[in-house]
């Protein structure tokens, strides 16, 4: 394996990891669905200009119901979130995502959860109960619930993309994905948070960042390291995500995790890394078997 397409990889979770501290630091308004359609919109145009592309007519369904579970709901909860939680901690509940696809796999795809599998659930289970239920610095529950639920709206668009497939190729997917959730997220977020606000330079500098870096190149180096890398390595890379924002909280915001919730994130990774392990050597041994 080459350390450049791991390298390429990593990119994009390290980015993802960043959003949590630009979000808060960069974008004081708490407009979440208006900062989530201005994070979808403006790269998915941009992507455009090279698409320049419609997806097969039997597809326009599926990528609707792609782009509501994969960017619509996500990008809406997700700034919800951040606006009420220390970023090591949104990012580090993000993490259990896995457990999610694993879950909505057995109804969608007909693919009991394989006891391993039910073993790292428990154990991410347990982290996550350490974290929100540490007496010593409660967390806000609506920040818990809304990053939860971020994690969790993912996951039936990850079972549906493996079910279905990508049209011709993931980019236009993607762009696509990005166009419609961002036109759904700007309509409700001029119903429900009213007119735009006015925007200094700062913000625009933190949406174009979050938009064009954060979402467009994080990716287009996520897809082409899928392409290049084994499932299992990359599960293992986005580790880095909840490793970038506890990181960051605590150089530049003076925050850190208090023994209970490091402990708590141990637990939560420690599951992903014994879950990847274990579909690796699955893996290796039906590779052995054909």
């Amino acid at each position: 394996m080459k350390i450049r397409n791991l390298a390429i990889t990593l990119l994009a979770p390290v980015l993802w990891g960043t959003t949590y501290l630009v979000t808060t630091q960069f974008l004081p308004m708490e407009r979440p669905l208006l900062f989530g359609a201005l994070r979808a919109l403006p790269v998915a145009l941009l992507l455009m200009l090279f698409v320049r592309k419609l997806p097969s007519r039997d597809w326009w369904a599926k990528i609707f119901w792609l782009s509501v579970f994969n960017i619509f709901l996500f990008f809406g909860l997700f700034f919800y979130a951040a606006y009420r939680l220390p970023g090591g901690v949104a990012a580090t509940l993000g993490a259990f995502n896995p457990f999610f696809v694993a879950l909505f796999a057995w109804p969608i795809l007909h693919k009991k959860p394989k006891k391993h599998t039910l073993i790292a659930a428990g154990l991410g289970i347990a982290g996550v109960a350490i974290m929100v239920l540490n007496p010593d610095e409660m967390l806000d529950w609506w920040g818990v619930f809304f990053a939860v639920a971020a994690t969790l709206s993912i996951a039936p668009g990850t079972v549906l993309t493996k079910k279905w497939g990508l049209p011709d190729s993931p980019f236009v997917s993607t762009t696509w994905q990005l166009l419609i959730a961002g036109i759904l997220l700007m309509i409700i977020a001029l119903i429900v948070e009213g007119p735009l606000p006015k925007f200094n330079t700062e913000n625009y500098l933190a949406l174009g960042y979050l938009s064009f870096i954060a979402t467009g190149l994080a990716y287009i180096a996520w897809f082409y390291g899928l392409e290049k890398i084994k499932p299992h390595i990359a599960a293992i890379l986005t580790l880095s995500t909840p490793l970038v924002a506890v990181v960051l909280d605590w150089v530049i915001l003076g925050k850190h995790l208090n023994l209970i919730q490091i402990g708590g994130g141990i637990l939560i990774l420690t599951s992903i890394i014994y879950e990847a392990f274990k579909q690796k050597k699955e893996d290796e041994e039906a590779k052995a078997k054909s």
